[in-house]
């Protein structure tokens, strides 16, 4: 049941935290992790949480970039476009806009994807009164 599966959640939660804090765990494989446990909180409805472990991996990368292995953009990317719709959920958009403007500066293969994205909302948010 429900019960059930919030343990398993917690349980994988406190085992990706451990992985994290393993200083042994390569970087890249560290964006991994954080990128499935700001997942995990969300599927717990903990947001707030995801978010300090999705701008963690957003930030990471992109300070990182040229010395991480090509796969880490993977990670990168779904960090950055679960974080950008959190912002996007609580009507954030500048936060929003930003983390998106993080990935078509990183140009990665998602940057057009997030260029479409900065544009629908400047047009349909900043435009419109709300």
């Amino acid at each position: 049941g429900t019960e059930k599966a919030g343990d398993r959640f917690r349980e994988a939660i406190n085992t990706y935290e451990l992985v994290l804090k393993d200083v042994d765990v390569p970087a890249f494989l560290k964006l991994q992790v954080e990128t499935k446990l700001a997942e995990t909180l969300r599927k717990i409805s903990e947001n707030d949480r995801a978010l300090v472990h999705l701008s963690n991996v957003v930030y990471d990368y992109t300070g990182h970039q040229k010395v991480l292995p090509p796969g880490s953009a993977l990670w990168f990317t779904r960090a950055a476009f679960i974080a950008a719709e959190i912002f996007e959920s609580r009507k954030m958009w500048t936060d929003a806009i930003h983390i998106y403007e993080r990935v078509v500066s990183a140009g990665v293969d998602t940057a057009g994807e997030a260029k479409a994205r900065i544009k629908r909302i400047k047009k349909e948010r900043w435009n419109s009164p709300s």
